[in-house]
């Protein structure tokens, strides 16, 4: 009886690992296209704020200075390159939403589990892995994540990460498999980005202050 539970529970320990296995690689085989987009949006977004600090005095840099740079940096340019697809949830925190899927970019620790002081609200997306996603029906919510290394110097690795009951529940390296995003991403950074399409960028600011 006990060999026979024994036998059930590693059949059902190794089917579990072979699903997860699958679920990643449908997942990367789908999405690489975007993936390989964020990528690309969240290197250079470092590069940049190295750039606009390079030479300031050390006085006039904090320890909020790179950290900030490089959100505003992706999260910018998330937005400009996909308008209709970024959206704003749970006050500061950002997300791709489409088909199901709602992407949260965030800062990782090295182990790969979303950084940050452990907030309720942090402390709820680590043990539940979820978020509030009024009006959208998602199915999956996976965090877009990098490791940071030599004080904001380097960014070592950048994952697809799900997390369940503050557990990792799978992880995929982007840059394994990174073939460089589409000349739109590229462009954003240029010193004189043009809009897709020659259309219009509409920059709208939510609840803006009335005047005094």
């Amino acid at each position: 009886m006990a060999a026979n539970l024994l036998r059930d529970q590693e059949f059902s320990n190794e089917y579990r690992v072979n699903l997860r296995a699958i679920e990643e690689n449908d997942f990367e085989q789908a999405h690489r296209p975007l993936l390989d987009e964020f990528v690309t949006i969240i290197d250079q977004s470092k590069q940049i704020m190295l750039d606009d600090l390079n030479g300031r005095h050390p006085n006039s840099i904090t320890h909020l200075s790179k950290p900030v740079r490089v959100n505003e940096n992706v999260r910018g340019a998330l937005f400009l390159s996909y308008p209709d697809q970024m959206h704003v949830v749970n006050k500061n925190t950002f997300a791709y939403i489409n088909d199901g899927y709602a992407f949260v970019f965030k800062k990782l620790t090295k182990k790969g589990k979303p950084s940050g002081i452990l907030t309720p609200t942090l402390r709820r997306q680590l043990s539940q892995g979820v978020f509030d996603f009024p009006g959208f029906k998602v199915k999956k919510k996976v965090y877009i994540g990098y490791v940071i290394q030599n004080s904001w110097e380097e960014v070592s690795d950048i994952y697809a990460v799900t997390i369940e009951d503050f557990a990792i529940d799978w992880k995929i390296d982007l840059r394994q498999n990174y073939k460089g995003g589409a000349g739109r991403v590229a462009d954003l950074f240029s010193p004189d980005p043009i809009a897709p399409d020659d259309s219009e960028i509409v920059i709208r600011i939510k609840n803006p202050k009335k005047p005094a």
